[in-house]
């Protein structure tokens, strides 16, 4: 059968060669059923057709969720087969998972919620050099303190802090000047 033509091959790797295909993923009565080796044709084309599309995406959101989809359909096309290939649908399913979880990532980073004086801020100051994450994790390490009085923000002989003054004034006093 196969044998032949691997005639450089040893015995033990042409043994290997010629054995059974591998088994199929889920029970033989679902991979062999009519209706599902009609629709497996289908479900390659729509699978290939779906991640041709994210080629013509040009918002990287859309262009994750249509790859994740038409991954997730391939990985359903080769778990659908009598034998299927195990590195194409392992392959699948990892590139499915990576473009799931980049997807959720840009999802949580656009739609990330901010405080009416947290967006206000950020509009004001902000939104030309920064990204809304990025504003929400320097909030997150810091405080907002609304002076109603004149009070110290960094003494002699201390590091200090990073300091933004969004409105009144900032006066610097030396010791001994």
């Amino acid at each position: 059968r196969g044998v032949a033509a691997f005639p450089t091959l040893g015995p033990a790797s042409q043994r290997r060669l010629a054995a059974a295909p591998a088994p199929p993923v889920l029970p033989l009565a679902v991979v062999a059923d009519a209706r599902i080796r009609a629709a497996l044709p289908w479900l390659r084309k729509l699978a290939y057709i779906t991640l041709a599309s994210g080629f013509l995406m040009t918002d990287i959101f859309w262009l994750r969720g249509i790859l994740a989809a038409g991954y997730m359909t391939l990985t359903i096309y080769h778990v659908l087969q009598l034998h299927p290939l195990r590195i194409p649908l392992f392959g699948s399913l990892v590139f499915c998972g990576v473009n799931s979880a980049m997807a959720v990532m840009l999802l949580r980073e656009r739609y990330l919620m901010l405080t009416d004086l947290e967006s206000r801020i950020y509009g004001e100051h902000f939104e030309s050099s920064m990204s809304v994450s990025s504003f929400k994790t320097l909030m997150a390490h810091g405080k907002m303190v609304l002076a109603t009085e004149q009070s110290a923000l960094i003494n002699a002989g201390e590091v200090p802090d990073l300091v933004l003054v969004l409105a009144g004034e900032a006066e610097g006093v030396l010791e001994g000047g």
